[in-house]
């Protein structure tokens, strides 16, 4: 009897584990050449691929000089792991969803509560944190007070929500923010390596930036600890992977439930009328719903999926500044479709291209102002502007003072910030900008002084 109990199980338990096994098919080589292909088109110093599973990594890699268990700046990916750990508070009866935050935090409307903040909603937009990225001395309390509250409850993606969350998790646990999360998530988590504390660990990942499509090792510029809970924690590719794993596996690791599985499918919920949920940008658009973030600081971008329904996910780490995450996106779509059945992407170099082409743009507006100053220098520092020239000068500043308040209010950033996070790209508009005028005004000089000298010669005939 006792042989055929097993018998029965082995028989029900085989198929079980070969079908999870089917879930995910991937094919080694085409994920190692879409990953090249990528790295050599954007110029990527150093890329982390991994595509995990439940109980296992189905691929684990790395490019370039990075090793495994080397930490990268996850950037936004950070958000996640403020949110499970104001759900461990919640769930360890410490708060409530539908509290006020302004009970931690002075200045934030009564209105806001944690909830809104988790899911974005809290009527903050995407400008009012800027001021972290270049004011390094500035506390969340400082910045909340600069910012606009609208009315709560309309979605507005801001990394201030999640630096409020930051001290409500440090105010709320009584332990400094990177104290908990190390002892709540890290620690029983195995991940070695990952880091919320305000400065770079040791053996980290070197950071660049890129230079007009090339990349230059200036490593990941000081950044405000106060913005850490929603862009700056560090992890290796190792702990990476463990992380990705408690949402495949519903917070189990290594066979023991390390985060309770009720909290890792609130966090997965996607709430009414938005995508945001907790950390997690929810996609049901698609035969395959799945959950997805993005990261990017000054020297370094990512990009994390789960697949509740597959039981995989899948992460890419680089240490290059790609425009909004962009490149890091790319990698994880061409590593996922083949796994989904949905159509391929291609590898794109053109953000290389368009950065390459700037910078022609920028040494070409150089080179026309050294030409008309040395001009203006020959003619002997003519400085009379005829009223032709005079319109054209005013109309070069008007559109020049308009491209600047055109391009800081779409993107919702200062030129500042654009400086700090893409210098070459800050830089270069600036020199459009100020250089070009310039130049304007030494081309309006050189005009109207041939056109004068033309009548004198005119005058004496």
């Amino acid at each position: 009897m006792r042989r055929l109990i097993a018998i029965l199980m082995l028989l029900i338990l085989v198929p079980t584990a070969a079908s999870a096994e089917a879930r995910v098919v991937i094919d080694e080589f085409a994920i190692s050449r879409w990953v090249t292909e990528n790295m050599q088109a954007l110029n990527i110093p150093s890329i982390a691929v991994g595509i995990v599973g439940p109980d296992k990594d189905y691929y684990l890699e790395t490019y370039g000089p990075a090793e495994l268990d080397q930490p990268f700046l996850i950037g936004s990916l950070s958000k996640s792991v403020t949110a499970l750990a104001v759900m461990l508070l919640v769930h360890d009866g410490v708060m409530k969803l539908e509290d006020s935050a302004s009970q931690w935090v002075g200045g934030v409307p009564a209105a806001v509560t944690v909830r809104h903040l988790l899911h974005q909603t809290s009527g903050l937009a995407r400008a009012d944190d800027v001021e972290g990225w270049t004011e390094l001395g500035a506390t969340v309390e400082d910045l909340v007070a600069r910012a606009t509250f609208a009315a709560p409850g309309t979605y507005g993606y801001s990394n201030l929500n999640y630096n409020i969350l930051g001290v409500i998790v440090a105010k709320a646990s009584g332990k400094p923010y990177a104290e908990f999360v190390k002892h709540r998530i890290f620690d029983p988590a195995g991940m070695a390596t990952a880091s919320a504390q305000p400065n770079p660990p040791s053996g980290h990942v070197v950071g660049h930036q890129y230079m007009y499509g090339f990349p230059m090792d200036f490593g990941e510029p000081a950044y405000n600890p106060a913005t850490v809970p929603a862009g700056f924690i560090w992890m290796a590719p190792n702990d990476m992977s463990r992380w990705i794993r408690l949402f495949v596996a519903k917070g189990k690791l290594d066979g023991k439930q390390v985060v309770p599985a009720a909290v890792v499918e609130q966090l997965l919920q996607k709430p009414d009328g938005s995508d945001y949920a907790m950390g997690w940008l929810i996609k049901t658009d698609g035969p395959t719903p799945y959950a997805k973030h993005t990261g990017a600081t000054a020297a370094f971008t990512s990009a994390m999926s789960v697949v509740p329904d597959r039981e995989f996910g899948v992460f890419v780490l680089t240490n290059l500044n790609l425009w909004m995450g962009v490149g890091a996106t790319t990698i994880l779509n061409g590593v996922m479709s083949p796994i989904l059945g949905t159509p391929p992407s291609a590898a794109t170099n053109i953000e290389f291209i368009v950065r390459l082409g700037f910078g022609l743009l920028v040494a070409l507006i150089i080179f026309t102002f050294l030409f008309e100053l040395l001009r203006w220098i020959r003619s002997g520092f003519p400085l009379r502007l005829s009223p032709r020239e005079r319109t054209a000068i005013i109309l070069t500043v008007l559109i020049n003072v308009g491209v600047v308040i055109a391009v800081t209010q779409y993107f919702g950033t200062p030129v500042e910030v654009i400086i700090t996070t893409q210098p070459d790209i800050g830089y270069g508009f600036l020199i459009t900008v100020v250089v070009g005028t310039l130049r304007r005004v030494l081309t309006g000089f050189n005009k109207t002084a041939h056109l004068r000298a033309l009548a004198s010669d005119t005058d004496d005939e």
